[in-house]
């Protein structure tokens, strides 16, 4: 059996000829052709087409009239003119620009200023506090040994009788012994 195809079946491949080398046999028969579709229904005419007015349609019909009367009296009325002398009109925008620059750096140097002012509030005060902690943590120390050095003496003279305080010398603390005297 041959292949299907879309115009129908193909017949067998042939056998090769016999009369002459290397010719094919016949070639099989054309199929039948399948049946053709339906055409789609047609479409019923439409209404013809009309523009609906809106108020923001006629505010903007409006405008653009006024635009263009304006821009029809500013050509009428010679439009842009070409300059008259180019080196002053580049002085003048030269000079727009020195004048602004000069303005940016008077702004940058006075924020300038205000800032290193700022930060060097900033590190006084800093200093400041670091100086008054370690202050404060000296004084707190020299308290605290106070109260130790305190502590032992009370110590030696309540335990004073047949026992012995030993101190470190690092901790600088009493600490008791239960050794008894011989």
């Amino acid at each position: 059996m041959g292949k299907m195809a879309n115009k129908g079946d193909r017949g067998d491949k042939g056998h090769q000829g016999q009369a002459i080398r290397g010719s094919k046999g016949f070639s099989g028969e054309v199929g039948y052709s399948g049946a053709r579709g339906r055409d789609g229904d047609k479409g019923d005419k439409g209404k013809s087409g009309r523009c609906l007015e809106t108020h923001a349609w006629r505010e903007w019909r409006r405008e653009l009239s006024a635009w263009t009367m304006h821009w029809r009296e500013f050509i009428q009325s010679g439009g842009v003119a070409p300059c008259s002398d180019i080196s002053r009109d580049v002085a003048e925008v030269h000079d727009f620009l020195n004048d602004m620059t000069a303005w940016y750096e008077d702004l940058v140097t006075r924020r300038r200023v205000a800032y290193e002012a700022s930060a060097q509030n900033l590190d006084r005060d800093i200093e400041q506090a670091k100086n008054r902690m370690e202050r404060e943590t000296r004084q707190q120390r020299a308290r605290q040994e106070d109260q130790l050095a305190a502590l032992e003496q009370q110590l030696r003279e309540a335990l004073g009788h047949g026992r012995y305080i030993t101190t470190t010398a690092r901790r600088r603390t009493a600490v008791p012994t239960t050794r008894r005297r011989l």
